[in-house]
This record gives structure tokens, sequence and C-alpha cells, in this order.
């Protein structure tokens, strides 16, 4: 029992299996009540069709992070798996972001954070914009070369063992 895929399959049926879960819960506080001629889903066929959405993509999502786990990605000098690659874009966006701050470097018009008494002392920089910029530059080709990498293995394909091929079915309600 084994079933062949790319991360990009799986990502796209937990996607199509949310959207079919979130339509049957959207519907379902209107079905609790009806008029004799309504012609309404029973509210236990939606609770059901939300609930086995809800168990294929939990199935889904540990077939993912077993993929993710077993798929190598080359970055720089050093191979590590796609999910620490997944792992370590965040947090290279967030160091982006961190460094991009100091780029600027723009002070409150009403409140100067560069002002420590009313002499009018000012404190300096503690890095040069350049020196910043050149920071986010680095972070940036470092995040770009990782997404290449895990862009590339989302779509290799792989046998995971474990799992039915009925897994892989789309949503039928």
């Amino acid at each position: 029992m084994s079933i062949t895929v790319t991360s990009n399959q799986l990502r796209s049926l937990i996607a199509q299996l949310e959207k079919a879960r979130d339509l049957a819960k959207e519907q379902f506080p209107d079905s609790l009540f009806v008029f004799p001629d309504d012609e309404k889903p029973l509210p236990a066929v939606l609770a059901s069709a939300a609930e086995r959405c809800e168990m294929q993509i939990t199935a889904l999502q540990t077939a993912l992070q077993d993929y993710n786990l077993r798929i190598r990605v080359k970055v720089g000098g050093s191979t590590i798996t796609l999910a620490e690659a997944i792992k370590r874009k965040g947090a290279l966006e967030r160091m982006e972001t961190l460094w991009g701050s100091a780029v600027a470097q723009k002070t409150d018009s009403y409140r100067d954070k560069t002002v420590r008494d009313p002499m009018q002392e000012r404190a300096k920089p503690a890095i040069k914009p350049s020196a910043a910029k050149a920071e986010v530059l680095r972070l940036s080709n470092l995040r770009r070369a990782l997404m290449a990498a895990v862009n590339d293995a989302n779509s290799t394909l792989l046998v995971l063992d474990g799992y039915d091929e009925s897994l892989l079915v789309g949503p039928t309600e």
C-alpha cells in the first residue's frame, strides 16, 4: 500500500478539501431550521461531509510531512530536508524585515528617539544604512535560492509507503 505523489499534488488536494469542508460548515447553521418546502441538505449530511474532509485533510497533512522530511534540497553548501527549507524561508523573511527597518532609519516626528534631553544630545546610528541594505540583499539572495530549491523539490515524485490510493480522491460532495 503506497502512493506516488508530489508535494504540489498533496497541497492542491488539501486546498480542495478545505474549500469543501468550509462550504459544508457555512451551510450547516442554515440547515438547522427548515420549512416544509425547503430543499436543504440535512445537518447530519453536512456535518458528515465536513468530518470526512477533516479526516482526509489530516491524513494528507501527515503524508505531506512525511514527504517534506524525506525529500532533500541543496542550498548553498549544505543539504537539508524540505521541511527545514520551508521553515528557513520564514526565518529569512523575518530577518529581511528586521534588517530592512534599519535601512531607512526613520524617526518619529512627534517623539524623536534620537533626542535624549532638552540640550538636544543626539544619538548616532549604530549601523550605516548601506550596511543594513547589504544584509537585506544577502538575506534576500539566500531566500531566493532557498525558494528555488523548495519549488524544484515540490514537484519531485516520491513513493510514500503506508498510504492508500483512496487518500488521493478529491471531495465528492
